[in-house]
This record gives structure tokens, sequence and C-alpha cells, in this order.
């Protein structure tokens, strides 16, 4: 897939402390996807995240995933991204 744009979204690790905080993130997460576009993001599988990263992907968005090794374990990678790339730092 040629995305028609690329969208870096940066956001928490965690799910924030009120609903509207993912269902805003998985409204983000749909509007990539109905739009073509391709998601770069933090990485990581929980929190906020993780459910714009599922958002996307499940509504037929490329995700690319940018995650520090020291992070890795911690945030737990995103393994289903199309790409994941693990870097030394920020």
């Amino acid at each position: 897939m040629n995305p028609a744009f690329s969208l870096c979204v940066y956001c928490g690790s965690r799910p924030g402390t009120l609903p509207s905080y993912a269902q805003t993130a998985t409204q983000v997460g749909q509007w990539i996807g109905a739009h073509q576009g391709q998601l770069v993001y933090g990485g990581g599988s929980q929190g906020l995240m993780g459910t714009v990263a599922r958002s996307a992907k499940s509504s037929g968005a490329r995700v690319v995933g940018v995650i520090p090794h020291a992070l890795a374990a911690k945030e737990t990678a995103n393994e289903s991204c199309d790409e994941l790339h693990m870097v030394d730092n920020m």
C-alpha cells in the first residue's frame, strides 16, 4: 500500500484518566485508516499509543512504530506494526 499521507501521533503509553481519551485515540486511528493514511507513532502496544495503533490498523492504515530499545520491553513494543523500528535513543 502506498499511503496517501503519513500522520505522526504522539500520545501516552497509559490510557489516561478519562474514557474520552481512549475514544478520541480510537477515532483518530479510524480517521487515518478511512483516508488511506499511515500512522507513525511511538511503537508501544499499551495505553493511548496502543489504542490509536490498533484502531488505525483495523481500519486499513499502514502502521509504523519507532521505539527505543530501552522502552521496548517496558512499554511492550507493538509487533503487529507494518514496520517496527527499534532505535538506540529518542
